[in-house]
């Protein structure tokens, strides 16, 4: 009987270990997810969701708010205290008379009634650090620079997510229109290959024109399907910097051209005001700085006043007696020597020397990063409008070689080749259009300017 009552025990134990999903197999299973609908995002509503709801920038956020947490622990070394603790004790003595019994002819002595003596403690403790000569305002001082520090990187934060989204945004929207010159020209050869079959038909062209067609064809049918995966995977990307379900199909609304100035003095000198990461760079660099101070602020002495009050009471078989005890007075604490506190302050001294190569480095980097992104502008600028030349110049080629295929005074071959540098030639006007726009929003957010984008 006992052996099946532990076998049942431990069956019990086994069930109620098992995870909750294990015990819902056997249940109906659970309807997939329906896929979210679609959505269309302007480049500005894009930037302000990726703003406001990027784990990144939440997290930054929180970062920023156990910071100013932080500031309370280091104020409170000045806050008073007061504590209270009761015990409460109880014991029973046993003692023994000066008689002596006799028991079956044995003398032994003989014990008295067991005595029980109970016990009761109460004390209350204050204590408060009248002044310590600086060396919590320094932490504290220390700490709010924690929070500069802090709060500027939830800032940059966004600025970082608010890049990645519209690197991802303009990704797509070339994508889209890609697909779209892809498409005009799969009809354009659908077309080709009909006439072609016809002429071929008639007995008007050769045989081998007819394959060359499909070949056409079939080459830019590819090129659609090609366009279109890569479409895909670029709103999974886009969806992914959005912090939304990567099923969710995204339409993107194209946005007015950008033209950011070039000028790099003027940038320069705004990226110094504007940029977050220079901000908290330099809060970091002023919060080592306190820390020093803090450090080298644990020589000093510290003056504290402290009060305390205790009770007893006990009770025993024969009487009660309760007493009480107050006492109170100033403490004057001197560090005389403290090998700690000289390690902890050559830590802060290099900490801070760190903080001050880290900011060095970040300018020289913000530097190099402007002049990049505004050389990036230009040649994106001078690009686009040379493919937009081109654009037109093959444009009025295929025309040309239409009329020349149709009249019958050319090859199939030139009027393929002049389709292809046809459709080449929209393809590269809307990728270098979108490198333009994205050189503009890098050179914005190089500025720490890119969330005038979000107004």
């Amino acid at each position: 009987m006992m052996a099946h009552s532990v076998r049942l025990f431990l069956c019990l134990l086994a069930l109620a270990s098992m995870p909750a999903t294990s015990l819902a197999q056997d249940g109906p299973p659970r309807p997939p997810r329906a896929a979210p609908g679609p959505r269309a995002f302007t480049l500005q509503e894009a930037l302000v969701y990726a703003r406001d709801h990027a784990p990144t920038v939440l997290s930054a956020m929180a970062n920023a708010e156990a910071a100013r947490a932080q500031v309370d622990v280091t104020r409170s070394s000045l806050w008073p205290t007061l504590s209270a603790s009761i015990l409460g004790t109880a014991s029973i003595v046993q003692g023994t008379a000066g008689g002596i019994s006799a028991i079956a002819g044995v003398g032994v002595p003989t014990s008295s009634t067991p005595t029980g003596n109970l016990t009761g403690v109460a004390s209350l403790d204050a204590r408060w650090t009248i002044w310590d000569f600086g060396r919590t305002r320094a932490a504290t001082r220390a700490a709010e620079a924690g929070v500069e520090a802090a709060v500027a990187d939830s800032v940059n934060s966004r600025r970082v997510a608010m890049e990645a989204v519209a690197n991802a945004f303009f990704n797509v929207l070339s994508d889209q229109e890609t697909v779209v010159v892809s498409e005009r020209t799969l009809a354009q050869r659908r077309a080709q290959l009909e006439i072609t079959t016809g002429l071929v038909e008639i007995g008007t062209r050769p045989p081998i024109e007819r394959t060359r067609s499909q070949v056409a064809y079939d080459s830019a049918a590819l090129d659609l399907q090609i366009a279109r995966g890569t479409l895909a995977a670029d709103i999974v990307a886009l969806c992914n910097a959005l912090a939304i379900d990567p099923r969710t199909q995204i339409t993107l609304v194209p946005p007015p051209n950008l033209d950011v100035p070039t000028d790099l003095d003027a940038a320069l000198e705004r990226a110094m005001h504007h940029r977050a990461d220079v901000q908290a760079a330099q809060a970091r660099v002023a919060q080592a700085e306190e820390s020093v101070s803090s450090t080298n602020a644990a020589y000093a002495p510290s003056i504290a006043a402290s009060a305390s009050f205790a009770g007893r009471a006990t009770d025993t078989a024969s009487r009660t007696s309760a007493s009480a005890t107050a006492t109170g007075g100033i403490s004057l604490n001197i560090p005389i020597i403290d090998g700690a506190i000289s390690a902890r302050t050559r830590a802060a001294e290099a900490n801070r020397d760190a903080a001050q190569q880290s900011f060095d480095a970040l300018i020289l980097n913000i530097r190099a990063t402007i002049a990049q992104a505004a050389i990036s502008v230009t040649s994106a600028r001078a690009a686009m409008e040379q493919s937009a030349r081109l654009e037109e110049s093959a444009a009025a080629d295929l025309l040309q070689a239409q009329g020349r295929y149709q009249a019958g005074v050319t090859s199939l071959l030139e009027l393929v080749d002049a389709q292809a540098g046809d459709a080449n030639a929209r393809v590269t006007v809307v990728r270098l259009r979108a490198a333009w726009q994205l050189a503009n929003v890098r050179l914005l957010s190089a500025l720490g300017e890119l969330e005038t984008l979000t107004r």
